[in-house]
């Protein structure tokens, strides 16, 4: 099948979540002899055409707009522009597969159907729930897809009450790819990055408040205090980053204590030598609904502390594959990370049944689902 992956705001930053499970997609698919070319939004200084790890990636001439109506314009008519390129060189997908959190970048999914591919077949997926206003409007625009793929429950239910038929919806989980993410001997991997006799706490990604940073930061300064062989590392995806993280750390003494990372890093060495990693989200806008640091970190033997919200108790479950605390709650966290590392029969018991549950979210499994999907409306 040809098919084409349209994610509006793909680049090259192998940081961002998006990014990665994307590129990773489409290498699977074409592994099992697709054709897919993965169709983005304009950036400025990125080619229009390029074969990116073996991917063919093509992106508008139309450069983003920082208004959110403007932003959703030029992106849908620069991508109108680069499928009506792809179409000029005799190439036509038979499934147009678009992945968004803001609504009306449906769009660019059911426009190309429209004007460009009547024979295609389009799949949606909403991967997380947008953080601008508008991006939540225009749900009626999901009608025109054939299908609506979504993460969790929670979501489905949402969308059935606001209109959408339900035999519309698949729930296709999220994908990490859990032979990059493996299970490793955490003391080599300390000795090899000069933590040898430290406990190690982890937290990576977007350093937002929605992402619960600051709550972990200020949950340090009790923890270092219970427990002296503590080192925290925060690795944030951005190069630019605000003053405040620095600022704490240096207000409360905690240099000899926190590294903060914003270079270029191998994540998987550091998800496979943390002894806990810790995600405290306030909520998960602008973060899918099944965040990939919590399932790499399970993938590779690294128990998680977590934050009790609806999308994640639907799918973890406290005390069996994670701990989970309330959301904005720093003395929870603390509580919660010593309760995990001095009690090491319920670490190694986390460990395990996570390990096993996150099988399930492999790439090669989400792959095979969607693939399914894709055979089922192009034979209708």
């Amino acid at each position: 099948m040809n098919i084409a992956l349209i994610a509006h705001s793909f680049t090259k930053n192998m940081k961002e979540a998006a990014n990665i499970t994307t590129l990773n997609f489409a290498k699977a698919l074409q592994e099992r002899g697709h054709f897919v070319r993965i169709i983005a939004g304009g950036r400025k200084g990125f080619p229009h055409h390029e074969l990116f790890e073996g991917i063919n990636v093509y992106r508008n001439t139309i450069s983003s707009s920082s208004h959110f109506f403007g932003h959703v314009f030029n992106n849908t008519y620069g991508i109108m522009k680069t499928l009506r390129r792809c179409k000029h060189q005799g190439w036509e997908p038979d499934i147009i597969h678009c992945f968004f959190a803001a609504l009306p970048l449906s769009l660019n999914g059911i426009l190309a159907r429209k004007l460009l591919f009547p024979q295609s077949k389009v799949v949606c997926t909403l991967k997380s729930e947008s953080n601008h206003h508008f991006g939540r409007k225009g749900l009626w625009l999901l009608k025109h897809a054939r299908f609506v793929t979504i993460p969790t429950i929670l979501q489905q239910e949402m969308l059935i009450a606001r209109g959408i038929s339900p035999y519309k919806i698949k729930i296709i989980r999220s994908h990490i790819n859990c032979q990059k993410f493996q299970r490793r001997n955490k003391e080599n991997l300390k000795e090899q990055y000069r933590y040898a006799g430290k406990k190690v706490l982890l937290h990576y990604g977007a350093f937002r408040r929605d992402k619960g940073t600051i709550d972990f930061l200020h949950s340090i300064p009790t923890i270092v205090q219970e427990k002296q062989d503590i080192h925290c590392i925060l690795i944030c995806r951005w190069k630019n980053l605000d003053p405040i993280y620095r600022q704490f750390i240096d207000k409360h003494n905690l240099t000899n204590d926190v590294t903060i990372i914003t270079d270029d890093v191998i994540i998987e060495d550091y998800v496979a030598m943390a002894d806990c990693a810790v995600f405290p989200y306030q909520s998960l806008r602008r973060t899918e609904t099944n965040p990939s640091c919590v399932l790499e970190c399970m993938s590779a033997g690294t128990p998680v502390i977590t934050t009790s919200l609806p999308e994640l108790n639907e799918i973890f479950e406290d005390g069996k594959d994670c701990i989970m605390v309330p959301a904005c709650n720093p003395h929870e966290i603390a509580n919660a990370v010593t309760c995990l590392l001095e009690n090491p029969k319920i670490k190694e018991s986390i460990i395990d049944y996570a390990h096993e549950k996150v099988k399930a979210y492999d790439i090669d499994t989400i792959t095979t689902s969607f693939e399914k999907l894709y055979l089922e409306i192009q034979h209708e």
